[in-house]
C-alpha cells in the first residue's frame, strides 16, 4: 500500500464491510470492559464493535448511556489478519481512547476522521457525543428518521 493511499481518509461504507466474528468482538469487550469498567460512571455501560476489510479494520466503542453517549471510532490499514494486522492498531488506540472519555463529560474526538501516527502506520479517529433519546423525539417531530446509534442499543 502506498504511503498517500495510507493517509487518504477512510471510507468505512467501501472500506471495512464485514462484521468481525462474534466471539473476537466480545473478547475485546471483556478485555476493554476489565480495563476501564470499574470507572464508568453509574447507569453508563461499554460496547463494541468491530469491522474488517481487504487491508482495513475499524473498532468502536460506545461509552455512556441513551442520554450521553460518546462513540468512538479508530479505523487502520495494513497487512495481516485479525489482531495481527490493522485490527491490533485500532483495539491499541481504542483502548487509550476509551480510558481518555470514561468518566470524562469534557472529553470530545474530532467529528471528521483525524490522522494520527501510529507505530504501525497511521491511524484515524473521530467521535460524536450523543443523546439517542433527544435525537429519537426530534426525529418524530421532523417526521424523519432518526440517525442510527454506532452500535445496537439493545447489545
Amino acid at each position: 500500500m502506498s504511503l498517500s493511499a495510507e493517509r487518504t481518509s477512510p471510507r468505512p461504507e467501501r472500506e471495512v464491510t464485514s462484521a468481525a466474528a462474534p466471539a473476537l468482538v466480545e473478547s475485546l469487550r471483556q478485555a476493554l470492559h476489565a480495563r476501564h469498567g470499574a470507572r464508568l460512571p453509574t447507569g453508563s455501560s461499554l460496547r463494541v464493535g468491530a469491522t474488517l476489510g481487504n487491508g482495513a479494520a475499524m473498532a468502536i466503542a460506545v461509552v455512556g448511556h441513551a442520554r450521553r453517549a460518546h462513540e468512538v471510532f479508530v479505523f487502520a490499514r495494513g497487512s495481516g489478519d485479525g489482531l495481527d494486522g490493522p485490527l491490533a492498531a485500532c483495539v491499541d488506540v481504542l483502548d487509550a481512547l476509551v480510558g481518555s472519555v470514561v468518566g470524562d463529560d469534557d472529553a470530545f474526538l474530532p467529528l471528521d476522521w483525524e490522522g494520527r501516527p501510529f507505530e504501525r502506520g497511521v491511524v484515524f479517529v473521530r467521535g460524536e457525543v450523543r443523546d439517542y433519546v433527544a435525537e429519537r423525539q426530534a426525529a418524530v417531530l421532523l417526521q424523519e428518521e432518526a440517525p442510527p446509534p454506532a452500535l445496537p442499543l439493545d447489545a
